[in-house]
């Protein structure tokens, strides 16, 4: 039995969950209900689904504007440009990265050089670079050129959050404010005017997790749908043969015999497949778009497997509490008809999006790592080597930071500190670029993350859920290797998930919804949409954080930008300034 086809007009945010969500069966729990909660809201006119779209794309091309301005100020190779750069410059000239000579920086800032031809070990695939690559050749191999990709890149993070968001709660005003505050992150500035791989990476991982939604949002109501239907033929189904049965051993009595006759009445209660093992939907569009994006973002850093694959556990997850309520066998109904399908379409495309991504290296033999044993076992070795270097690199730095204290931001990057010419009001005046994240955004969101655990565990929200597992999918994994040569701009993909957390918690404060007990459920609280006036105190909370984020914004701005200040007023900014306690040191 096929999944039956979406509706017309699907809306399951705004469908009641009494009509989405089968009645519980005997020795059920109401953890059956996982994943069901907050799907009761008010419904949307034409100008509130407008807003959802208009308002995250107004504030993306306004971000996109105030950080391309002065995106060339800073001439020389920032940090880790003069690896991504240049590995641009050799793909769009040789379609491979090559090996340039050693302390280059300079010469190549001229222009007067040649091209190496010798291909050269990289550990990072080559999308984003290819995307760096495209810039340098619509503007020049110049700063500008550069950097208007990783710009471009930004701006689209800041528009998906906002998408995310109106996806996830339906309210427009929310998402405007989610792209607000990734706008308003200072690690997002930071790197969105740097060319470097990870707001590239960011921008790949948000549209995979959009797709994610979107296919929660259409698939789900649609399983749930096919499962009332199979598990009500099932009962028809087991009520038919047991009445058979009766039938014929009435029959067999008569005859004067103990055993019954065999016949239709006898075949077993789940002789077909779908009724064994429930429905089946093998062709799940907006995850095969998921893995696409996924795909791409392991095609610009290694890190995009664990988000592959930690959304992926997500997926089997909602679809093991969809099918706890009515399979009878729903563990191997959510192995066999909802998770393999799952895996088919979201992994597989996934990794071909990834083999595609080397084209360059497998049509250019002078890459570096070809040699006369075959294409595919070069190809494997390769990657061999990469794997090797990320799990053995323990090299010192003095920015290196202990992920333990990423979400605090307490031990930020400098990207950039120089001495500067000119009349900035001081007899020295620098010019700094630090990766340091609002950090009011950051401590506020700090405190949001215990509130979307207790919201996803407590409440059993999805949404919740799904914030909590993009924080497991960027984070969690770098815990691991906490003692290897590691850095807090990494949060850079964390931020988003850092901004929905704030975002539900600011959505409880300013009314938008509400944690009540839901009266179907007794007493279950869940999480629905605020139809009664909130109080003065928590609307007077969020618009102070509100006022403390943008405060901070404009405070910190100089020193994410590179903008010529006194030496002095960068000290003002470093507020952690010990030098004894080098976990907790900004400076």
């Amino acid at each position: 039995m096929n999944i039956p086809p979406r509706p017309a007009t699907p809306d399951y945010r705004n469908t009641s969950a009494s009509s989405l969500v089968l009645p519980p069966r005997p020795g059920k729990n109401r953890l059956t209900y996982v994943g069901n909660a907050f799907q009761t809201r008010p419904e949307r006119g034409d100008r509130e689904y407008l807003w959802g779209w208009l308002g995250p794309l107004v504030v993306s091309i306004l971000v996109f504007l105030t950080r391309v301005v002065r995106l060339d100020a800073i001439k020389t190779l920032v940090f880790d440009e003069t690896y991504y750069v240049k590995d641009a410059y050799g793909l769009i000239k040789r379609g491979y990265e090559v090996q340039w000579p050693k302390d280059y920086d300079s010469t190549f800032l001229t222009g007067s050089f040649k091209t190496p031809l010798e291909g050269a070990f990289v550990v990072h695939p080559t999308v984003g670079k290819w995307l760096i690559g495209l810039g340098i050749k619509l503007f020049g191999n110049q700063p500008f050129g550069w950097r208007i990709a990783v710009c471009i890149a930004g701006a689209v993070a800041v528009y998906l959050v906002g998408r995310i968001v109106w996806e996830l709660f339906g309210n427009a005003r929310m998402a405007t404010l989610a792209s607000v505050l990734m706008g308003l992150d200072g690690v997002q500035i930071a790197l969105s005017r740097t060319a470097i791989l990870d707001i590239i990476l960011e921008m790949f991982i948000l549209l995979g997790v959009l797709c994610v939604v979107r296919d929660q949002l259409s698939y789900r109501p649609r399983l749930i749908a096919a499962l009332a239907s199979v598990d009500a033929t099932r009962r028809t189904e087991q009520l038919r043969q047991r009445f058979r049965r009766a039938k014929n051993a009435t029959a067999a009595n008569s005859r004067g015999s103990s055993r019954p006759s065999t016949g239709p009445g006898s075949t077993s209660d789940f002789s077909n497949f779908s009724l064994a093992w429930g429905p089946i939907c093998w062709w799940r569009p907006w995850l095969f778009a998921a893995g696409i994006a996924f795909g791409l973002a392991m095609s610009v850093k290694w890190s995009g497997l664990y988000v592959l694959a930690v959304f992926g556990i997500f997926v089997f997850l909602r679809e093991l509490s969809a099918r706890w309520s009515t399979e009878p066998r729903w563990i191997g109904s959510s192995v066999l008809t909802g998770g393999i399908p799952a895996f088919v379409n979201l992994v597989p495309i996934a990794f071909l999006t990834y083999v595609a991504s080397w084209i360059g290296w497998f049509t250019h033999s002078q890459a570096w790592g070809h040699t006369n044993r075959g294409l595919v076992a070069d190809w494997l070795d390769y990657h061999r080597q990469i794997f090797i270097f990320h799990t053995n690199l323990d090299a010192t730095h003095p920015y290196m930071a202990n992920p333990w204290g990423w979400l605090l931001q307490l031990r930020p990057t400098s990207f950039y500190y120089q001495g500067v010419p000119g009349d900035c009001g001081s007899s020295r005046c620098i010019a700094a670029v630090n990766s340091l994240g609002n950090p009011i955004l950051w401590w506020v969101g700090f405190v949001a993350f215990f509130l979307i655990i207790i919201a996803a565990f407590g409440f059993l929200d999805w949404r919740a859920g799904l914030i909590f597992t993009g924080y497991m999918a960027t984070w969690l994994p770098w815990l691991v290797y906490s003692n290897r040569t590691i850095f807090t701009f990494y949060t850079v993909v964390i931020s988003p998930f850092m901004v929905m957390a704030v975002i539900y918690l600011l959505g409880l404060l300013m009314g938008a919804w509400r944690i009540t007990k839901d009266k179907n459920w007794t007493g279950r609280y869940n999480l629905v949409p605020a139809l009664s006036q909130v109080s003065r105190g928590e609307i007077i909370t969020a618009l102070m954080i509100l006022v403390f984020v943008f405060s901070a914004a404009v405070f910190f701005f100089p020193i994410w930008t590179g903008m010529p200040m006194p030496e002095d007023h960068y000290g003002w900014r470093m507020w952690l300034n010990n030098p004894n306690t080098k976990w907790a040191y900004w400076i």
